[in-house]
């Protein structure tokens, strides 16, 4: 379920973004563009009505030879397009594969049960053929989605090509007892969303926006789906060689966060930081399930 919004937080934006979409002003900038053709139209005399063997189409009597060369009367050109549909978009629940193993159809419940929520981890030991320290995914895979133990879900925090390794929720027991059965699919996922997107700008440091309060209610607590794109922290040179922080001038490096987007506990609020883009919130109520492991209701997702 989702959850009703409070007011408080319909002035703000979990993470601010910006698409350009086709205008005129792209238009223009391509048409200014210098292309570089892959075919080469070799034009012959127009006396001639042979067609060159590399041309893309014939000509003959399409223009006049003049003391500077051929001379085209008229001409056009353009490219080809095509676009194909995204499997999911940015912020959808990636669904199980509608099939088993060998190709049969299931219904949507039916692939819940057949196929385990949450894929391969990287690293993760399955027994698979017998081998009870198999490894399906590498352990330096990066994952482009995001499993919630709170909604029982596979969320695509992503855009792009994302694959999966999904793994039967049974043991197949082929071919020996205690073997589980993987299947290797990959989705598009697309950077349009159905999801409510909210902004948030900087609070830090010398900039003074005011903090997004998260009113206790209704909402219970929140977690942020980071990705490899919008990591929880940006580097610094101390830990890693590189400065990515954002240091104004005349600041003392010593008093800036490392940290981009964080839900401050303490104070109930959102604070912001050093990166720009957009991220993916989730909402959590009380807590279910067995005590002390942390589950809590989902109440939905915002970016």
């Amino acid at each position: 379920m989702y959850m009703k919004r409070p007011a408080l937080l319909h002035s703000w934006t979990i993470v601010a973004f910006c698409f350009v979409g086709l205008s005129s002003w792209a238009l223009a900038q391509n048409e200014a563009s210098e292309v570089t053709p892959s075919i080469v139209n070799r034009l012959k005399d127009p006396a001639s009505s042979a067609q060159a063997d590399d041309s893309v189409g014939s000509v003959s009597g399409a223009g006049t030879l003049g003391s500077s060369g051929f001379r085209i009367s008229s001409s056009a050109l353009g490219y080809s397009f095509s676009a194909g549909s995204p499997d999911f978009n940015y912020g959808d629940e990636i669904l199980p594969p509608l099939e088993d193993l060998i190709g049969g159809t299931l219904t949507l419940p039916q692939a819940r049960a057949y196929w385990r929520a949450e894929p391969a981890r990287p690293g993760e030991k399955i027994q698979i053929d017998g081998d009870i320290a198999a490894v399906p995914v590498a352990a330096n895979f990066v994952e482009r989605y995001v499993y919630s133990r709170h909604a029982e879900r596979l969320v695509a925090s992503q855009t792009g090509n994302v694959t999966l390794t999904w793994v039967t929720a049974e043991p197949t027991d082929s071919p020996n007892i205690g073997d589980f059965e993987t299947f290797e699919k990959s989705y598009n996922i697309g950077f349009g969303t159905s999801l409510q997107s909210r902004q948030v700008y900087w609070t830090e440091v010398d900039f003074e926006a005011p903090r997004v309060q998260i009113p206790t209610g209704i909402v219970q607590g929140l977690e942020i789906l980071y990705n490899d794109r919008f990591p929880s922290r940006v580097k610094t040179e101390e830990n890693d060689g590189i400065e990515e922080r954002v240091i104004p001038f005349g600041v003392d490096a010593n008093l800036v966060p490392d940290t981009t987007i964080w839900f401050d506990s303490t104070l109930e609020m959102l604070r912001a930081y050093n990166l720009e883009g957009r991220v993916i919130v989730e909402y959590l109520g009380d807590p279910r399930g067995e005590a002390g492991d942390g589950v809590r209701e989902h109440l939905g997702l915002e970016i």
